[in-house]
């Protein structure tokens, strides 16, 4: 029977709707990157894209980031030129230079002030989870550059997530668990040119085993054989790049549904854990509204 995908546009939705990225902001990914590392779990863009890619570890939500033209008057005073918005007229002494046009992004945050343009991308299908989409290149992120810079997709994930890219990175790099085994890494390929650069070592290799499973005990020639057979198969999968990402896609699933879960409780919880002298400290949001969340508080996501 297959399983159901899970609908992560009426998750946004709701997520949004309900006010709860509030007090714990979903991070761009520089922010992400930063907020990792001073936990001492280090990753760069490359390892994040390439878990991406691998469908192992998503952003919560992706932007393309609208465009916005706004029309500008260059204007002259005292030998000086000016630019201000072509709404505002001119005032006495100042000569007309041109009428002209600047695009610039309108970049996008999980902050108070956004939930409205928030709703209105993913209305239009501009704010999206990336699991809901085929995987795009990051390098392609990078567009036409504007008055404000050339970034035109924005990628934001929670904190919540560290907990899973502790988990992934510790079961996606080369692992020798015993020393008397001697592996030839000779012929040895990477399956991705990519992958060295993020620091993520997913090799099929061939082996050489040194180990002697007669050693202390009276085997045949056939339980030789099988035995060192079933120890030279252990050690493949335990560096064979497939069979960790079998593993780490179950296990995934998992840490997506707690990552849901923190999700719908943070907007009540993380006040409570920011705190301190028995006090709540809230972030973008007036204590009243706060007390009304609190009051309707429900955490499962219809």
């Amino acid at each position: 029977m297959k399983e159901d995908k899970f609908n992560w546009s009426n998750f946004l939705k709701y997520f949004i709707t309900e006010d709860k990225f509030l007090q714990n902001p979903l991070l761009d990914t520089d922010d992400f990157i930063k907020f990792c590392a001073e936990r001492g779990v280090k990753t760069r863009e490359e390892e994040l894209e390439f878990f991406e890619k691998e469908g192992l570890l998503y952003p919560v939500a992706r932007i393309n980031v609208p465009i916005e033209e706004d029309e500008r008057l260059r204007f002259r005073k005292n030998g000086k030129e000016f630019w201000r918005p072509a709404g505002f007229a001119l005032q006495e002494g100042e000569e007309l230079v041109e009428k002209y046009v600047v695009k610039r992004y309108v970049y996008q945050n999980f902050r108070e002030g956004y939930k409205e343009n928030l709703l209105k991308l993913l209305e239009k299908g501009d704010l999206f989870h990336p699991s809901e989409k085929a995987f795009q290149k990051w390098e392609s992120f990078k567009s036409e550059r504007l008055e404000n810079g050339n970034e035109e997709v924005q990628s934001f994930y929670s904190s919540f997530q560290i907990y899973a890219l502790e988990q992934i990175k510790i079961y996606s790099h080369l692992k020798f668990p015993f020393r008397s085994y001697k592996i030839s890494l000779n012929e040895a390929q990477l399956q991705e040119d990519s992958i060295s650069e993020a620091g993520v070592i997913p090799f099929k290799v061939n082996m050489d085993c040194d180990f002697n499973p007669r050693r202390g005990r009276n085997l045949t020639d056939d339980e030789y054989n099988k035995c060192l057979e079933t120890r030279i198969d252990f050690f493949k999968n335990d560096i064979n790049w497939e069979v960790q990402k079998r593993y780490l896609s179950e296990r995934s699933k998992d840490l997506d549904d707690l990552l849901r879960f923190f999700l719908l409780v943070q907007s009540v919880y993380i006040p409570y854990m920011k705190s301190g002298s028995r006090t709540i400290q809230l972030l973008n949001i007036e204590d009243k509204d706060w007390q009304e969340l609190k009051s309707r508080f429900d955490c499962k996501f219809r």
